[in-house]
């Protein structure tokens, strides 16, 4: 019983005998199981060498060992004798006695090793808790310090807020002079036309005069035309800028932005200054008309192109068809993509443009600053549109430029600003 017990408990495991496994649960032995235990012992060789490989004559007798090894002419040994039998009666029950003494000890070992699996797992858990508790006091501080990184934040796009109210009250103005500045401009040319008509005429004024009236005229006239054009463009770079500094505020503030849960419940909580960044679920929105603004105006029009900071989306031959209706595939593309380089330049603003065929077969025009792409073979340029708007963050105001109404209505759909290609030319001044 000994041996089968160790051999079930050593690393590696020596199985005992199947018919043996029952006996090695039972903590007292009856008459029936020793003799199911001397049934396997002398039934299985193997066993029975491990067995006398653990014992000794002095452990089980001479009767014993003799019947474990089984040498030759063993079963003809004296000790097998009736006379011997009797005398050994009183040793066979001394073995027995050490027997059971050396299955409780095996027990007991069990036991304690048992005992020992179980504290060392106890010990493993204490620790593991220990590592969680700390882990939730660092996410506690964590989430202090981005409740106050939101705060920060809010207070932050409020102002942006207001600058961007102050700009586009600026931007008006700089509009209003334009167009007054460009009033002048046309009461110049027509004076210079006069100027002109009375030096052809032999007027009275010396030509000498006349001409330097009219390049002084001229040159007011250009001037001032400078003006009116730098300051627009200045007044839209800088609402461009401001209105990405928005998206990069809203950003900041949406999940997945390093404040945690905790920092998007309080932007929720905050109501107006807290705004949603790209995420699952969510739907793009079109970039903010200006209050004041007459929807699908010329004014909406080119605040959408020139101060939304929007990245602009452009179906390619539909706007060069538009510009340019009657030059060659190669000539279009090479003009538009020069016109939506200067855009760029203007505003800022990320520019991708769109044609129909696969690139290695219709010359591509490469461009440092606008992103110009081909659909390929068997994909037209409005699928290739409608792809690459579910590929951008949701974040990310977007506008289109086409006047495919299959693009536009899909562009709409998936929360795009759409502007017509006659519309965006007029907003452009072309």
């Amino acid at each position: 019983m000994v041996v089968a017990l160790e051999g079930e408990q050593a690393d590696p495991r020596v199985p005992a005998p199947t018919a043996l496994r029952p006996v090695l649960r039972f903590t007292r032995l009856s008459a029936s199981s020793y003799g199911l235990i001397e049934r396997v012992v002398d039934d299985d060789p193997e066993f029975r060498a491990r067995v006398a490989a653990a014992a000794t004559e002095a452990d089980v007798g001479r009767a014993g060992w003799l019947w474990l090894t089984r040498p030759e002419g063993w079963e003809a040994d004296p000790v097998f004798s009736a006379e011997a039998a009797g005398a050994g009666a009183g040793a066979v029950a001394g073995h027995t006695a050490s027997a059971r003494l050396r299955r409780e000890r095996a027990g007991a070992e069990a036991a304690a090793a048992r005992h020992r699996r179980q504290a060392e797992q106890a010990e493993t858990a204490r620790r593991q808790a220990e590592q969680e508790l700390a882990a939730a006091r660092a996410a506690s501080a964590s989430a202090a310090t981005a409740a106050a990184q939101v705060e920060q934040l809010t207070a932050r796009v409020a102002e942006l807020e207001a600058e961007r109210t102050q700009l586009v009250r600026q931007l008006k103005a700089a509009e209003a002079d334009g167009t007054e500045l460009r009033r002048d401009l046309k009461v110049a040319r027509e004076a210079t036309r006069q100027a002109e008509a009375e030096l052809l005429a032999g007027g009275s004024r010396p030509a000498q005069d006349l001409g330097v009236e009219v390049d002084r005229r001229a040159a007011e006239a250009a001037q001032a035309t400078d003006a009116a054009r730098g300051a627009l463009e200045a007044a839209a770079r800088a609402a461009g800028e401001l209105a990405r500094s928005l998206d990069d505020a809203a950003a900041a503030l949406a999940p997945g932005s390093g404040t945690g849960s905790a920092a998007q419940t309080a932007v929720e909580a905050g109501g107006a200054g807290g705004r949603k960044g790209s995420g699952r679920g969510r739907r793009r929105r079109p970039p903010a008309i200006p209050g004041g603004l007459v929807a699908d105006s010329p004014e909406v029009h080119r605040h959408l192109l020139l101060a939304s900071g929007a990245t602009v989306v452009v179906d390619g031959y539909n706007l060069a068809r538009t510009a340019w209706p009657d030059l060659a595939p190669e000539e279009e593309r090479r003009r538009t993509v020069v016109l939506l380089e200067e855009l760029h330049a203007r505003t800022g603003a990320p520019v991708t443009v769109v044609f129909d065929g696969d690139s290695s077969a219709v010359s591509p025009v490469a461009s440092r600053i606008v992103r110009v792409r081909y659909s390929p073979s068997g994909v037209t340029a409005d699928d290739a549109i409608a792809e690459l708007l579910a590929a951008l963050p949701v974040a990310e105001r977007v506008l289109v430029v086409s006047s495919d109404r299959e693009v536009a209505d899909d562009a709409r759909r998936q929360g795009a600003a759409v502007l017509g290609s006659r519309a965006f030319l007029a907003a452009l001044g072309r």
